[in-house]
């Protein structure tokens, strides 16, 4: 089974192809959450500890290539694979909330939306849907990368005026997946 040299392969990786592994993961999590058949959403315990270990794998992969502490602007291609992976491991969390897949997780299940809310919610839709690499750094340079955390969505009542205000630019300038995002965060506001 592709899962099992997945598994097997995951310490030769590089970066971008451990980043690529754990995108195809992701998506085969999505198809098997998305059938219809009972058994397409009783998630496998194989499945789900290879999807633990790249993301053990590729965890220190978003500040080696786009450190957000930095003052200075990340090489286009390295934020690129950086955003790409916030993305993924976001969506991973979105089904991690959505599903129970705790049988195939090394410690049980993770306190995952304490780990969400420590990470920095997706760019703008500017940035994202830049069509080239001047295109995306002159959007850069204007407009810059900051941007509040998933814990302020969560907890936004409790922000002073300059986290609020950025949580509120942010909200409205989301692409289609910081909308579902925000959508997600209303339902695990109601869970918690």
């Amino acid at each position: 089974m592709e899962q099992e040299r997945l598994m097997q392969d995951i310490p030769t990786y590089g970066d971008l192809t451990a980043v690529n592994a754990l995108q195809a993961v992701t998506i085969y999590f999505l198809l098997r959450a998305s059938s219809t058949d009972d058994e397409g959403t009783d998630f496998d315990v194989a499945l789900i500890q290879t999807m633990t270990q790249l993301s053990l794998r590729v965890r220190d992969i978003i500040t080696a290539y786009c450190d957000p502490a930095s003052p200075e602007r990340p090489d286009p291609c390295g934020w690129i694979i950086a955003e790409s992976l916030r993305r993924t491991i976001a969506t991973l969390f979105i089904v991690e909330l959505l599903f129970d897949i705790s049988p195939g997780m090394i410690h049980g299940r993770c306190n995952s939306l304490a780990l969400w809310s420590a990470m920095l919610l997706p760019c703008s839709q500017q940035l994202w849907e830049a069509e080239t690499q001047l295109e995306w750094t002159q959007r850069y340079d204007t407009l810059g990368d900051e941007r509040p955390y998933y814990g302020e969505l969560l907890h936004h009542e409790t922000l002073d005026c300059a986290r609020s205000g950025l949580l509120e630019g942010w909200m409205a300038n989301v692409d289609d997946f910081g909308k579902l995002v925000i959508n997600i965060a209303c339902v695990a506001e109601v869970a918690c």
